[in-house]
């Protein structure tokens, strides 16, 4: 009985919210319906992920995700007020029943503290920002650095890979695919302050380019499956936010840019869509995968895929989508964003020559991360694994869902071009895009049609595999693909300035030891105090009452 509650709590959780949203089609609305409609849609195929997942403590789980789901719709509907406060830090909070369904271990140990430090911490600068005046300078600046830090902005991201070390793949899935969204939406909501900074967006535009090749390539020499999922996530979420600062630069020139300023708006969505579903698919695939073989490292999953149950369309549609290929949601997310990219090389140079170094950044960027892909796809499904005899328990609930949701990454682009071409406002898009938007939409309907017609009467047809023959009488019935022949090549030339041969970011390593620094330094306070005067105490008292009062005065000039 408690868990058929638990199991209504979810779906009143996915099925409420969008009842109270505005529909009246304004812009900023449709940001929130949006975001919504991707917790909603994706709501449902994790339910029965986490029913063929996890075989103990379901009902904590949905109850974690029932007050997740909950808190975020607060946030999307609250306006600036303690209730988006209460929200926000609600939906770090109901990640801990998500956490207490499985094995509190020390690497789940260690990814509730980052991802409860990066809510706090960007918790502080929101309630700034909530307690100061409507317009205040201050009061902005506090709410962008907090929504950069929550969403994994460039620089301020290393928390989000350690916050993948631990969860279970859907709790991995829910933190890329959907808590990452909801800062980003939110910002958009509130960015008009943004639009009057030419100079200040310049410098994010040039930040969140490189945001997007350190994460990109970071991914590629990484050796942990979660972690090279989450600097993916660091990838795409930098390109999301770039499309969004150019937006709002192009919308701060005035209108002789309205059509390339509403391209980026439309590329935006767009792109977000695409990150949230392709991204949840790869989490749950590569994650299910992981749980099979017991272990995150790459190397000694190699091959897992193969001996799980997990059916092409489980596997493998994830990869195609981040690979770009044609009829996947990847292909019109990426293949729009290099068609706008080639538009702005035609811009005057007095308003392009900031945007061209980025461009460099985020094509080699872009490369590795679709590489990164493709390196687990290739060790993970199609090698043998090191030890061959293994076998998992079959549970077609999971596979069956990985497929249902992996066809909508194929649909998806469809449904987009039928609708839009039959003009309704809020997907049609806009009239520099409409050529470029058709002929995407007619190649991924072929591409649907040829999968279609290769899962319903190919796939089933083969019987017997041919065995490899690489020349010297080779005898082995598959071949085996490490990760470490498709990225060690390229160490010396690229991987060497951003990673350890072990495949650590040495810029994220930089960062926790300076925190690290800093934390040994404050505990001589310990020391300072321990057997100290009366004196010592009032002057400690005194710092801290001068500190309250400086506190003050800040928010009553604000």
């Amino acid at each position: 009985m408690k868990l058929i509650l638990v199991k209504l709590s979810y779906f009143l959780s996915l099925l409420i919210p969008p009842l109270f949203a505005k529909v009246d089609y304004g812009i900023l609305n449709i940001s929130i319906l949006i975001g919504l409609f991707l917790q909603t849609f994706l709501g449902f195929f994790l339910f029965f992920y986490v029913k063929g997942y996890e075989k103990k403590s379901q009902s904590l789980i949905y109850l974690g995700y029932s007050i997740l789901f909950f808190s975020l719709s607060g946030v999307y509907l609250s306006e600036k007020s303690l209730w988006l406060l209460f929200f926000w830090e609600l939906s770090t909070i109901s990640t801990v029943f998500i956490f207490m369904g499985g094995k509190l271990s020390k690497k789940a140990l260690s990814s509730i503290v980052a991802l409860f430090v990066a809510s706090g911490a960007s918790m502080i600068f929101l309630e700034f920002w909530v307690f100061s005046p409507e317009n205040s300078e201050v009061g902005n600046y506090c709410f962008l650095i907090g929504i950069l830090l929550k969403s994994a902005f460039s620089g301020l991201h290393s928390w989000l890979p350690e916050a993948h070390s631990g969860p279970p793949s859907h709790g991995s899935a829910v933190y890329s695919g959907l808590l990452v969204n909801l800062p980003i939406l939110l910002f958009f909501r509130n960015a008009q302050f943004l639009q009057q900074n030419v100079f200040l967006l310049q410098v994010l535009i040039l930040v969140a380019g490189l945001g997007v090749f350190l994460g990109g390539i970071t991914s590629f020499f990484n050796h942990d499956i979660k972690k090279s999922l989450a600097y993916s996530t660091v990838e795409n979420m930098n390109l999301i936010w770039l499309l969004l600062f150019l937006y709002s630069y192009f919308y701060s020139l005035g209108m002789e840019y309205q059509l390339i300023r509403n391209a980026f708006l439309f590329l935006f969505f767009l792109a977000l869509v695409h990150h949230s579903i392709s991204k949840v698919f790869q989490f749950l695939s590569f994650g299910y995968i992981v749980k099979v073989a017991g272990t995150t490292s790459l190397n000694l999953a190699k091959g897992f895929g193969r001996i799980s149950e997990l059916s092409f369309l489980a596997s493998t549609i994830g990869t195609l989508s981040f690979c770009a290929v044609p009829g996947t949601l990847g292909f019109l997310s990426e293949g729009t964003f290099l068609y706008l990219a080639s538009l702005l090389l035609d811009l005057p140079i007095s308003q392009s020559v900031f945007i061209l170094p980025s461009l460099i950044f985020i094509s080699i960027g872009l490369t590795f991360g679709a590489a990164s892909h493709l390196r687990l796809y290739l060790s993970l499904i199609l090698s043998i694994p090191r030890n061959y005899n293994s076998a998992s328990t079959p549970n077609k609930t999971v596979s069956t869902t990985l497929e249902l949701l992996g066809l909508s990454i194929f649909i998806l682009p469809v449904l987009f071009w039928i609708l839009s071409s039959n003009y309704i406002s809020f997907i049609h898009p806009p009239d520099i895009l409409k050529n470029w938007f058709d002929k995407a939409g007619i190649l991924s309907l072929i591409s649907f049609s040829f999968l279609v017609f290769i899962y319903y009467f190919v796939s089933g047809k083969i019987t017997k595999r041919v065995t490899w023959d690489c020349g010297s009488n080779y005898k082995e019935t598959d071949v085996s693909i490490p990760a470490s022949v498709i990225s060690d090549p390229l160490y010396d030339s690229f991987g060497r300035y951003m990673n350890y041969e072990n495949g650590d970011s040495k810029i994220d390593f930089f960062l926790f030891s300076l925190i690290r620094y800093v934390f040994q330094k404050t505990r001589g306070w310990v020391e300072f105090t321990k057997e100290a005067e009366l004196s010592t105490y009032l002057f400690i008292s005194a710092l801290s009452l001068l500190f309250a009062i400086a506190i003050v005065i800040l928010f009553s000039g604000l």
